[in-house]
């Protein structure tokens, strides 16, 4: 299933994502297991990738292969096993890939299981003004009662809206999302691509073509973004400073980006109200 940055919302920080072979069908056992790792949280279907053989030679070793990029910790179980669960890992912040291979022991012909945990990193990476935003957007809720926690994870969701982006970019480049991520928001600090979307949000677009103009604006700007950061991450190469490879990309291309920024300095001293 192709995971768009719309559903992405759904599934939040810290939150789960499960992938079974060759379909989910949970026993009481298995449901047990998945509620204590989960903690009763919504699950997505995409995000991990299970790889086992349809029909294993020997039951007592047959190897799997789990890989989930941004995961904290994976879980794999043999919902037709006494024991459901029949393998775990960790990863930890310093942790090249979230990928781990093992052999289970497989109770006969049974569906098998992995769901991983996904880490609450947005804190990490998010510039601080980010963060300042994303209390003021809750703070509405809190006023009416809502719990800070729950309030806060709603004022969050904008900046969840370019996830599943960042995590194939990082995926497709072979690096850590965290640092993928802290490019991608570094990139719309600096071209202010976040106050650019707000803006198209706000323009006047009263008939339905209007509105289609608008949200394809907004996913434009979005698209750059994400292009903005695979160059920039090309030049950085090693380089693990966002803002140093920023300023030296910048400077490298200065003739292609000194029109942009030009353009961009003079929408922000007019008054953005049609399209």
């Amino acid at each position: 299933m192709e995971f768009t940055r719309r559903s992405a919302i759904a599934m939040g920080a810290g939150a789960f994502a499960a992938l079974s072979l060759p379909k989910l069908a949970v026993a009481a056992a298995g449901d047990d297991a998945i509620a204590a790792f989960t903690g009763g949280a919504q699950m997505a279907d995409t995000g991990v990738t299970l790889t086992a053989p349809e029909i294993a030679e020997n039951g007592n070793t047959v190897p799997i292969e789990v890989d989930a990029p941004g995961a904290t910790e994976i879980m794999v179980l043999a919902l037709g096993n006494p024991t459901p669960p029949v393998a775990n890992f960790k990863f930890g912040p310093l942790a090249a890939t979230q990928h781990a291979s093992t052999r289970i022991r497989l109770a006969g012909t049974q569906d098998v299981v992995a769901i991983a945990k996904l880490a609450d990193g947005l804190k990490s990476v998010l510039p601080k003004h980010y963060l300042t935003d994303m209390k003021k957007r809750a703070q509405p809720y809190i006023s009416q009662g809502v719990p800070d926690a729950l309030a806060l994870r709603l004022g969050n969701l904008v900046n969840l809206y370019s996830g599943c982006d960042i995590v194939r970019l990082a995926n497709r480049r072979r690096l850590t999302v965290e640092h993928v991520a802290r490019m991608y928001f570094a990139i719309g600090t600096h071209f202010h691509l976040g106050r650019l979307r707000a803006a198209a949000e706000h323009l006047d677009s009263d008939s339905h073509w209007q509105q289609l103009a608008v949200a394809a604006l907004i996913e434009e700007v979005y698209g750059h973004q994400l292009a903005l950061a695979n160059h920039v991450l090309d030049f950085a190469g090693s380089n693990r400073d966002c803002d140093k490879a920023i300023t030296g990309w910048i400077r490298k291309n200065e003739d292609a980006v000194a029109p942009t920024e030009q353009l961009l300095s003079e929408l922000w001293t007019t008054e953005i109200d049609d399209i």
